[in-house]
């Protein structure tokens, strides 16, 4: 199966082509907007944030002991992610593509500098479809506290989907 990230909204497709579910209100599926989030690998900054703060506690206490607050730093954090949203190249980057335009030239691999720039400039693209499969379950395994793993060998015709306390379809990348 291929999930689609687009503009609003993450859609499923089966092999034939078929939408399976979406994260938008439909006739489908449910897809859940934050499973299909972290398939594609988007940061939740808030998360991100709390778990940065939890790990350097022994520093915080120091910052929380002079009167700052969790607050200010974690509203600076999301500042600097959002600010940072739109800046795709860094310095890394940059070089890599001189070194693949002088190391190439057009006699040599018979590309110009435009392809060979836009090939480069592609393969730093976050991708905008993902194969993923849904994550199946044994009721019978699951009344019996199985709940990761089916522990009856069961036959595949018993499995059903796995749904997320929402009802949306719970997705893992191939």
């Amino acid at each position: 199966m291929e999930l689609v990230k687009r503009q609003d909204r993450y859609d499923l497709y089966g092999d034939d082509g078929s939408k399976i579910a979406s994260s938008s209100p439909n006739p489908f599926g449910k897809l859940s907007k934050q499973n299909c989030d972290e398939i594609f690998g988007v940061v939740d900054v808030k998360k991100l944030a709390n778990k940065y703060v939890s790990e350097n506690d022994e520093y915080f206490d120091n910052y929380k002991e002079k009167g700052h607050s969790f607050v200010s730093f974690k509203d600076g954090f999301n500042k600097a992610m959002e600010l940072n949203k739109d800046k795709l190249f860094g310095v890394k980057e940059v070089v890599e593509l001189c070194k693949i335009l002088l190391s190439n030239p057009f006699e040599k691999c018979g590309k110009t500098y435009q392809e060979l720039t836009d090939n480069y400039i592609q393969s730093l693209q976050q991708p905008t479809e993902i194969e993923v499969e849904i994550e199946m379950v044994c009721p019978q395994c699951k009344d019996w506290g199985y709940v990761d793993e089916c522990r009856n060998n069961c036959n595949k015709k018993f499995l059903q989907q796995k749904l997320d306390e929402n009802g949306c379809l719970i997705l893992k990348k191939l």
